[in-house]
């Protein structure tokens, strides 16, 4: 029982060697590549035994702003022809950018995924157990949210732009009924309902060119579909080798679709002209390593090019503003925008143009945590804000836990609280606090306003006092 103990901190161990020993050495590009192999293989090791939220993050993490930028150094460098034409290679010396980002990521992976006995094992065993009791007693309640979800979805287009967010958490909502029908027991024609809103999913996905719903929430609750489980390292191993593979067959084909589908050039429907490209991709497989295939890849994984320009305008052009930025955006995910019609919206524009000095036209990116937190704070306290950002989100996380014991199907609410945080790398700060805060704020009315959704009692129920009548005797 020992040994299992001290094996539940290998990976927290790993990240703070790694950390630890970035202050020591130079040698970055191994220490990138060994962050990036510790993060996938504590994916694997934690698929089947619990819930692989935090470890999907820590992985995104460490691939994008980490692994992928050291190409930016050894192959897409300013000598190469397509990283110069697309001015795409990185701008700092890789000491400047590894010296920050190695110990950064690390400290953060460690925080966000220390261990916890609550989503492992015998405690989200009996959280499940639970939950499948209250669904044999209303097993439709899943059914019920997923109708209102994709409803919302149908309904998004035609509402206000200042009521889409709040039709997108109806949505969002949708895939905890997907959860509460897949854990329901007995529950009639259950794969046909599955596979008919994965069916829905893809469509909507094909229609709009927009495809991070299905990456990310698709990665979010993937694990739930192994829990309890028994399964191989090795076909483990193989179940995330052929998720990886397909999302890096979609990022290569997304962009080449979007150009078809946006420029209202597409003949036939949107499934069969995919299905063209995706097949068409394979048929050069051999060639996805080449700089033409591969050049994609990168450019849209390589969070690292952004940070870079945080550090070429902080602190040579612009002193570190000591997190004001950041604390007006905390407020900002706080305050209601009827009370602040200016405040910050999440979303790359405004964060590339205070943090890189970078105007955006006609795409979308960002500096992400780790672009702000450096130029908010500077290499030191910026690796300590992000070590605390990670202990933020654990602490939501373990939260969720917690509730859970008493109301075991706030557990299927998970994906839709963390879908935002999970790919927040690419994102910003702001995003992750909206996510849990306001997310969070959704939940909660739904709880007070529908218990049944939850399988509780309302908290506005009254306990009537029994009272005896008195016996009259004859």
């Amino acid at each position: 029982m020992q040994k299992v103990s001290n094996f539940r901190y290998f990976f927290s161990l790993c990240y703070a060697a790694i950390g630890g020993i970035s202050f020591l050495t130079e040698d970055y590009f191994l220490l990138a590549q060994l962050l990036v192999l510790i993060a996938l293989f504590q994916v694997i090791d934690k698929l089947s035994k619990g819930v692989v939220i935090r470890e999907t993050m820590a992985f995104l993490y460490s691939f994008t702003c980490v692994y992928m930028p050291m190409f930016g150094y050894t192959r897409f460098n300013r000598y190469n022809p397509l990283a110069l034409v697309w001015v795409r290679y990185m701008m700092v010396a890789p000491e400047v950018y590894y010296k920050y980002a190695i110990p950064a990521i690390s400290f953060f992976c460690l925080a966000a995924t220390l261990p916890t006995k609550r989503d492992v094992g015998e405690g989200v065993k009996g959280i499940i157990e639970k939950l499948k009791l209250s669904l044999s007693k209303t097993p439709k309640a899943g059914l019920y949210i997923v109708g209102v979800g994709l409803a919302s979805l149908v309904m998004m287009d035609f509402v206000p732009s200042s009521l889409q967010y709040f039709f997108s958490l109806f949505f969002f909502a949708s895939f905890a009924g997907v959860l509460y029908i897949y854990f329901a027991p007995n529950f009639r024609f259950k794969k046909l309902i599955l596979i008919g809103f994965v069916v829905f999913i893809v469509i909507s996905a094909l229609r709009s060119g927009m495809f991070t719903l299905i990456a990310y929430m698709g990665a979010t609750i993937f694990s739930f579909f192994f829990l309890k489980k028994r399964i191989s390292l090795v076909r483990k191993t193989m179940v995330i080798g052929l998720a990886a593979f397909l999302l890096i067959m979609i990022q290569s084909v997304k962009q080449s679709y979007r150009v078809i589908l946006w420029s209202g050039n597409i003949e036939g429907n949107e499934a069969s002209v995919y299905g063209k490209l995706f097949m068409e991709k394979l048929r050069d497989l051999d060639k996805v390593l080449a700089d033409e295939m591969f050049f994609p890849i990168y450019y849209r994984t390589n969070q690292g090019f952004n940070i870079g320009l945080v550090m070429l305008k902080f602190p040579e052009k612009m002193p570190y503003d000591q997190g004001k930025k950041l604390a007006v955006d905390a407020m900002a995910s706080v305050v209601p925008r009827f009370l602040w019609p200016d405040k910050p919206m999440a979303g790359g524009r405004e964060n590339m143009m205070y943090y890189a000095n970078y105007r955006l036209v006609g795409y979308s990116t960002n500096v992400g945590p780790l672009g702000e937190s450096f130029g908010s704070f500077g290499p030191y306290w910026g690796i300590f804000f992000m070590f605390c950002l990670g202990l933020l989100i654990r602490w939501a996380y373990i939260k969720v836990f917690k509730i859970a014991s008493r109301l075991p199907a706030f557990i299927c609410w998970l994906p839709v609280l963390f879908y935002q945080v999970e790919y927040s790398a690419e994102t910003d700060t702001l995003q992750i606090f909206n996510s849990l805060i306001k997310t969070g704020a959704f939940i909660a009315i739904i709880y007070i306003a529908i218990p049944g959704a939850f399988f509780a009692k309302s908290i506005f129920a009254t306990k009537r006092k029994l009272v005896r009548k008195p016996q009259i005797s004859i």
